[in-house]
């Protein structure tokens, strides 16, 4: 895993860029305590035997009333899966997918998870026409209904890497261009406005796990995805040897 604090554009602040190479990783989709509603078998936080192989945390998508998507772990349903959303799929080897379900991807034995949002930001590793329509409306209103705002996404590569872009000042256009500049060719934002852009790695020391996030203004701490809470995430842990 990679991470860096790029500018969007010359003069801009910094977003937090990261890439995970998935051949050496299990990415695990958790649920909150109480979003999307319901008992999972992963769920409000990481355990405490789980924490020395993590690596990294990062939030999920809106709030499962506005997300236009569902949520479905283990083939229990917290939400019900929209065809056509934008969708992040865990399979059982510990991987994701990224697509829009019912077309680029879909129910399969080997499928353990899917997180719905929206719909999909990039394809075909291009930005798509929706970027620019309505942003307010198509992307989520934010804090002071402004379009250049705090926003994540999540890409994955023509390699099946996973790339996440987030940070301050962006709009669904700059934010699709990012995660086309770190190499996505299908994509998703994930959440929006300061509060919930959230991306944390982690060390283990000899004095214990110690977690830091990828931009220093960054509102939650590292901490709070090892304790329980109310709203799903995603975390990635480094794969034991011979995992496939």
């Amino acid at each position: 895993m990679f991470v860096a604090q790029v500018p969007p554009a010359p003069g801009a602040a910094p977003v937090g860029v990261a890439w995970i190479d998935q051949a050496h990783v299990h990415v695990q989709l958790y649920a909150g305590t109480t979003q999307p509603g319901g008992s999972f078998p992963y769920q409000g936080a990481v355990a405490a035997s789980l924490q020395p192989a993590l690596l990294a945390a990062f939030e999920g998508g809106f709030q499962f009333a506005v997300s236009q998507g569902g949520f479905e772990e283990n083939g229990i349903v917290g939400a019900p899966l929209v065809p056509g959303a934008a969708s992040i799929v865990e399979y059982a080897n510990g991987r994701v997918d990224i697509g829009a379900w019912g077309s680029q991807v879909g129910p399969s034995p080997s499928v353990v998870a899917v997180r719905q949002n929206l719909t999909l930001l990039v394809n075909d590793g291009q930005p798509l026409p929706t970027v620019n329509d309505n942003p307010l409306v198509t992307w989520g209103y934010s804090l002071g209904n402004l379009v250049a705002t705090w926003r994540s996404g999540l890409g994955i590569t023509a390699h099946g890497n996973l790339v996440w872009v987030g940070g301050p000042g962006l709009s669904p256009a700059s934010l699709a261009s990012m995660l086309v500049w770190a190499g996505a060719v299908r994509g998703l934002q994930l959440d929006i406005n300061p509060d919930w852009v959230n991306f944390a790695t982690y060390d283990t020391t000899p004095g214990g796990l110690v977690g830091t996030n990828l931009l220093p203004a960054m509102v939650f701490p590292p901490s709070h995805y090892l304790v329980p809470f109310w709203r799903d995430f995603i975390a990635v842990f480094q794969a034991e040897p011979g995992t496939p």
